[in-house]
């Protein structure tokens, strides 16, 4: 691993306290105002104001030992990055399945204990799905949680909770909330630029307030508050559905495919060198997720999800050192006894939330893009990541449809825009895996052969595979280069006058092996000195070897006349 330039406190840097304390009230300011979406489901289930603060309370102490398990990486568990959970409206179709059955709100959360489990159960079958859950469907699941942050950022700025017309004021409030964020992370180059999206928040609510678009009826709530309450946990109780087994095991599906897109963002922002997903990190952090959910039911918290914008934004801000999530999780048990301070999230303007969510939304956007554009991309790989974001973009259209179709697939298996995409993109990518070859095979003519030809396979097998860019480049020159030497170097044997090209690839490695009748060259450890190469007629040779084997790793055997080299290239 290599640190970013853009990082200040790196994955074991422990930031001073002066600077922790308003890095973590960044963090806390945008995961806790997610709570929003608890207020959601208060509202449809008609909860009463001290269950809503019950479950608020639950949620953060959730949110908490979340976070300490996923920074932990004991025992297998937790990823080892700052990976923090949040609240999400994913997982309220299951909820709200569960609570119309029998059990009533009791089956919403003992039914949770589902999630945990098939979020164990995918995190055993992770390191199987290295060639399904490629680098580009990765990068789709990154993208996909950018585009759902800008949606929600643009419709809270745009349209809110109101359901009516766009007012200048809000425009406004959203603007400066955006804007102060990109002056503090573009143009200021001291410390405050670790906090544009606290400086952000703060400048956004003080002119939400300034202009009146704080509701006064959540003003009065606040007010009547008192600041210290201990939460009464697992109030509501638990009851099992089995009717509701289904659409709880597809949350955890989901909430296993949110993870992972999330895990590659911060795994790809900790790290210069990130090359591919780290699949028994996600494993890891999957279990430390499915633990959590345990404890969630436990508690009767709401269910949580990875958040893209809270490791987007720890990047962003310059830190995404694992001692940051000591600091959160304190706060959050902090705030949990305190009612004010939980309201004071709701209290919020929706414009300076949706200023925020753009912000982030950008940064998380652009590494998905990256990501899917630092492979080698063929027919297959494009229609699989294409048809995924199509399928996500146009959610409204396909759940209308299947509304028609089948209401059960509606409402319990693709439920959301991301498990559209993602569902389509790997069924896609798991189906044009048929028929495509770890190795390929050419034979070339030793005197009639050109660089195109070289370069043409290489490219074709590059784009089949979806081999980086770097990679393929570089193999095609030093093959082509390996390839003259054999060809014009005295080495091929006239008859046949061939050499063999195989391919074979891996994830991790590209290997093209060269097959010929005829003698081994000596591929030398050393250049040779300038005198050798003016004096010696074999120093030319002896320099095209020693810069093959300088940019590939080189094995050679030979049996009888027949001739073996390989060349291996880490991918």
């Amino acid at each position: 691993m290599r640190k970013p330039d853009n990082i200040v406190y790196w994955q074991d840097d422990k930031p001073p306290a002066r600077i922790a304390i308003f890095l973590a009230l960044q963090q806390v300011a945008f995961l806790g105002a997610l709570l929003v979406i608890l207020s959601v489901f208060a509202h449809h289930e008609g909860l009463s104001h001290d269950v809503f603060l019950d479950i608020a309370s639950a949620t953060l102490i959730a949110s908490a030992v979340a976070l300490l398990l996923q920074v932990m990486n004991r025992y297998e568990i937790g990823s080892g990055y700052y990976y923090p959970l949040q609240a999400s409206s994913s997982v309220l179709p299951a909820m709200y399945i569960a609570s119309a059955s029998e059990g009533g709100l009791a089956a919403s959360y003992g039914m949770i204990v589902v999630i945990g489990i098939t979020q164990f159960l995918v995190s055993l079958v992770i390191p199987r799905l290295r060639g399904v859950f490629s680098v580009e469907v990765a990068g789709l699941a990154v993208l996909l949680l950018g585009i759902g942050l800008g949606q929600m950022g643009l419709h809270l700025v745009f349209e809110g909770d109101r359901g009516t017309s766009l007012t200048t004021v809000e425009l406004g409030v959203g603007a400066v909330t955006f804007l102060t964020m990109v002056a503090c992370n573009v143009w200021i180059k001291s410390r405050l630029r670790l906090f544009a999206t606290l400086v952000g928040l703060t400048v956004g609510a003080t002119a939400g307030w300034a202009t009146g678009l704080i509701d006064p009826g959540l003003q009065i709530e606040f007010a009547n508050a008192p600041w210290f309450r201990m939460p009464a946990l697992a109030s509501v109780g638990w009851s099992f559905d089995a009717s509701a087994i289904l659409p709880y095991v597809l949350t955890g599906v989901f909430l296993s495919l949110a993870s992972m897109g999330t895990q590659t963002v911060a795994q790809q922002m900790a790290d210069a060198d990130w090359i591919r997903p780290d699949l028994p990190a996600y494993g890891r952090g999957l279990r430390a997720e499915g633990l959590s959910h345990l404890f969630i039911a436990l508690i009767n918290a709401l269910p949580l999800a990875s958040s893209g914008g809270g490791v987007t934004q720890a990047a962003a801000s310059g830190s995404t050192s694992r001692y940051l999530a000591l600091w959160v999780a304190g706060a959050f048990v902090l705030f949990a006894f305190l009612p004010k301070l939980i309201l004071v999230w709701l209290l919020l303007p929706d414009a300076v939330m949706g200023g925020l969510m753009l912000f982030l939304a950008t940064f998380t956007m652009l590494s998905g893009m990256q990501l899917i554009g630092s492979r080698m991309l063929d027919n297959r790989r494009v229609l699989a990541v294409g048809t995924g974001l199509a399928f996500a973009l146009s959610f409204p259209a396909l759940n209308a449809g299947l509304q028609q179709i089948s209401p059960m697939m509606a409402e319990q298996v693709i439920f959301s825009g991301f498990a559209g995409g993602m569902l389509a993109a790997l069924a896609l990518t798991a189906l044009f895996r048929l028929g495509v070859k770890r190795r390929a095979q050419k034979t070339f003519k030793a005197d009639d052969t050109h660089l195109e030809e070289i370069a043409a396979f290489m490219e074709h097998q590059g784009r089949l595979w979806g081999a980086r860019h770097d990679v393929v480049r570089r193999a095609e020159l030093s093959c082509w280069q390996t390839f003259e030497l054999l060809a014009h170097g005295g080495f091929v044997a006239p008859e046949p006058g061939q050499i063999s090209l195989e391919t074979r690839f891996d994830e991790f490695s590209l290997t093209v092996s060269f097959r010929y009748r005829g003698t081994l060259p000596h591929l030398a450890a050393t250049p040779p000195t300038q005198d050798e190469l003016i004096d010696d007629p074999d120093a030319q040779a002896r320099m095209s070897g020693y810069l093959i084997r300088r940019a590939a790793q080189v094995r050679s055997r030979q049996s009888g006349d027949l001739c073996v080299v390989h060349l291996s290239f880490a991918s």
